[in-house]
Order: C-alpha cells, then sequence, then structure tokens
C-alpha cells in the first residue's frame, strides 16, 4: 500500500472510531441475541497504524459469555473484521491457531456507536450503552431530505430502549414509546411493527410472512389465516430490514403484482360506483384491510355452519354461497365481489409457486370453492391495504 493510501485509511479509520480510537479505550455496549438473550459488552480499539486491534468482550443474560479479538479495517466508512478466540500461552506453544467465530461490522452516528457480531449461532445485535449518550440532543425529524429525517426517527427509536436490552418495546406494559412524541417515529414504529420483516413465511411463498392458520378443528370450527405483527417489540434487524423496505416503498418501488393491482381496483371501482369510503388515503385503504378482516372472519362462520348442516367437517363454501350471505351494501361484499370477478381464479397462479410445495391437486380441488388458497389472498390484500395505509401516513408526516 503506498503512503497515500496508507495516511488516507488511517484518517477513515480515525473518523469511523472518533472517541473510541485513544489506544485501549473502550465503549460499553448493550444488546441483544435472539439466542442469548440481553448482552452487556465492551469493545477495545487499540489503534496500530492503519488498523486497529479489537476486543469485543460480551456476557449475556442466559449465562453464555466470550471475549474475541480482530483486526479492524473500514469498510464503506464502517469498521469491518473477522474475531478470532484466544488460544493462550499453553495452546501457543502446542503450535494451536486461533479460531475464527464471528464478524463484526460497527458504525457511528455522531457519537454512538452501534451494529452485529454475526456468527455460527446466531447475530447479537448492540448499541452504545445509553448512559454514554442520554445527555445528547434527540434527533430533529423535522428538517433535513426526506433520508436525513427518516435516519433521524430512527435514531429517536433507538434512544427509546430505555432498559438497553436491545429490544424497543410500544407494548403497553413496559412501553418505552411513551416518552417518544415524535410523530415520524412513531409512524415509522407502526409500519415495521405491522411488517413484521423478521417474521416467518408459509408454504404459500414470501407474502404470507407473518401469517398463520388460527382457529379450531373438527365438525363446526375452523381456521382462517392471521397476520402476526411484531407485536410491538423491535430489535435492531426488524428496524434494519423495515428501514429498507420502506426506502424502496418510498422511491415507488411498491409491488406491482395481481394483489396490488386488486387492491387498487376495488379502491378505484368503489369510488366509481358506490362513494362511501370517507377520508383520506391512509383512511380509506384502512377501511378496505378492515373489511378484509371482517371477510375472512365471515368465512370461517358461514363455513363452520355448512359443516354442521351437512355433517362434513370439510365442507367449504362456494363463490356464490358466499356472496349470498354478505350484506350486498356492505365493503366486505364489494371487496369480495371485485376478487371474484377476476377470470380464471387468478389468485391459484399468484400463490404458484408457494402451492407447489402443497398437494399437487390442491388448486384443482378448491377451484369454485372459498378454499385456503383464496383466503390467504384476500388476507395479502388486506395486509398491502394496511401497509399502504402506515406508508401514506409516513408520507404525509414527511410532506410528500
Amino acid at each position: 500500500m503506498s503512503l497515500s493510501l496508507r495516511l488516507f485509511a488511517a484518517g477513515l479509520l480515525a473518523a469511523s472510531l472518533a472517541g473510541v480510537a485513544q489506544a485501549g479505550d473502550s465503549v460499553a455496549l448493550t444488546g441483544r441475541s435472539p439466542q442469548l438473550g440481553p448482552m452487556q459488552g465492551t469493545l477495545t480499539v487499540t489503534p496500530k497504524g492503519d488498523e486497529a486491534q479489537i476486543t469485543f468482550s460480551a456476557t449475556f443474560a442466559r449465562g453464555a459469555s466470550w471475549t474475541l479479538h480482530g483486526k479492524a479495517r473500514v469498510v464503506r466508512g464502517r469498521l469491518s473484521c473477522d474475531l478470532y478466540t484466544s488460544v493462550g500461552a499453553a495452546g501457543a506453544l502446542e503450535g494451536k491457531k486461533p479460531k475464527r467465530t464471528h464478524k463484526l461490522v460497527v458504525s457511528r452516528d455522531g457519537s454512538r456507536h452501534w451494529g452485529k457480531c454475526s456468527g455460527a449461532d446466531g447475530t447479537t445485535w448492540f448499541r452504545e450503552a445509553l448512559s454514554v449518550t442520554a445527555l445528547e440532543p434527540a434527533p430533529n425529524t423535522r428538517v433535513g431530505s426526506t433520508k436525513d429525517r427518516i435516519r433521524a426517527a430512527l435514531g429517536v427509536l433507538r434512544r427509546a430502549d430505555a432498559n438497553g436490552d436491545g429490544l424497543i418495546s410500544g407494548r403497553s406494559y413496559g412501553n418505552e414509546l411513551g416518552s417518544t412524541k415524535d410523530p415520524l417515529a412513531n409512524a415509522l414504529f407502526d409500519f415495521v411493527d405491522y411488517g413484521n420483516y423478521t417474521g416467518q413465511t408459509s408454504v404459500f411463498g414470501p407474502e404470507t410472512r407473518g401469517d398463520v392458520q388460527e382457529g379450531g378443528l373438527g365438525l363446526g370450527f375452523t381456521t382462517r389465516p392471521k397476520h402476526y405483527t411484531s407485536q410491538r417489540t423491535l430489535d435492531d434487524e426488524a428496524l434494519t430490514r423495515g428501514l429498507r423496505e420502506l426506502r424502496r416503498r418510498l422511491s415507488g418501488e411498491g409491488p406491482d403484482d395481481l394483489a396490488q393491482r386488486d387492491l387498487e381496483k376495488i379502491l378505484l371501482t368503489e369510488a366509481k360506483t358506490r362513494g362511501k369510503l370517507q377520508g383520506d388515503a391512509p383512511e380509506r385503504y384502512q377501511a378496505v384491510h378492515e373489511a378484509v378482516e371482517r371477510l375472512l372472519d365471515h368465512v370461517v362462520k358461514k363455513t363452520g355452519e355448512k359443516e354442521r348442516a351437512t355433517r362434513n367437517s370439510t365442507a367449504l363454501l362456494t363463490h356464490d354461497e358466499l356472496l349470498a350471505s354478505l350484506d350486498p351494501e356492505s365493503l366486505e361484499h364489494f371487496v369480495a365481489k371485485v376478487v371474484l370477478a377476476g377470470e380464471g381464479e387468478q389468485w391459484m397462479e399468484f400463490f404458484k409457486r408457494g402451492t407447489q410445495l402443497t398437494a399437487r391437486d390442491e388448486q384443482s380441488q378448491e377451484r369454485g370453492l372459498v378454499g385456503s388458497v383464496l383466503q390467504h389472498y384476500l388476507l395479502v390484500i388486506g395486509k398491502r391495504a394496511r401497509e399502504t395505509s402506515l406508508l401514506r401516513q409516513i408520507q404525509a408526516q414527511l410532506g410528500n
């Protein structure tokens, strides 16, 4: 490496570690591992030329602890390095070599350090202990570009982790958002929470992230798909993934598929033929979401009644039976009518990749019936409506 490049790298390292880059200085970190629970840790940095010796110690609530070492370098403005175990003096005499176990990435926002430590058993997310940064002024979400304001809102949310467990709680018990009056930060929390970006998907594919089958089994009892949010608790991984999706949606790169087109058709056709949906865009999308939820509950009720009437625990409603059982003036009836008007039951193709993993004849068995495929498709439309409502609220806060 040339002298100029070495000087540049050294300067970049110092900038990334300002406040930590004095020999042997340490930063207290708090965080959380999904596997090991809350973490208390220490990051020690000892600069050596254009690199730095790193020692990362962590102790977890569930009993695990380790101290790892590595040599840091800067990648795209972030400190990044592999971490190794220590073999000790006896191990060195025996010719043993340190074992690489983790990857450490540390970023810096102001004087605050945060990042992740990834190993074979999972990822630990951490940030600088709250006591170090509690006196810093709160980020201002009302000035700057859209990118700056979103970043500031993220900073507000990270500061809300009052107990340092790596989780931001918006639950009624132990609510850490109570002191966060910033409307953009709260709208951001709601968007990421509902998206459940670290949730599992079902056999129907990625559009069912966070969805489960809820209900009972047996004659007169049936299940329905239900979307689970992040339950008002976000970790740093959920925030990171959610912010990635938000930036994509704000740039106009939202979904353009059958479910999205049907959602827009419902709103457009309703405005032209009924005109009963009132309020601004967030309220109209939210109304469609609530109508889909009521529709799915109605399917469960009427399917159970048909099972009992026919003494058949696998009976399903036909499309005509569903429409006939709904109030013609209701939004639920309107949503069902628009979706069922699609030629060839196109929602089967929407889940084509997912249903290939299930029984081969599942699609043909459910033709003309209100089965699991149609119900999941309705749920996706309802989820898209809720997500769009939350997105519109964020855009309203940003003045877009």
